[in-house]
């Protein structure tokens, strides 16, 4: 039941943050910070946070790969939340 309530607090959370939020603080991304370049996914986080609050253009110019990730983690949360579900339904 605990994983099934974090399941849907932490996507809450990050419903609820400002779009922004990840905007600031040093980068994490090693290539970023080791070679000063950054990677093909450098930006998806901010973009799917963007999505998340319809900022569309933003998250397009942050990074395309949002459009495309967001929807995959969607599909398997749900996914995960229907199977933890069901197992919880399956003990009582």
């Amino acid at each position: 039941m605990m994983k099934v309530a974090v399941g849907f607090l932490v996507p809450a959370c990050l419903w609820v943050l400002p779009a922004g939020f990840f905007d600031g603080g040093p980068p994490l991304c090693f290539s970023r910070l080791f070679f000063g370049r950054e990677c093909l996914g450098c930006g998806t986080t901010r973009a799917m946070m963007n999505i998340l609050h319809g900022h569309f253009v933003a998250a397009w110019a942050l990074n395309p790969l949002g459009f495309v990730a967001l929807p995959l983690i969607v599909f398997y949360w749900v996914k995960w939340v229907l199977k933890n579900l069901n197992e919880i339904k399956m003990r009582l």
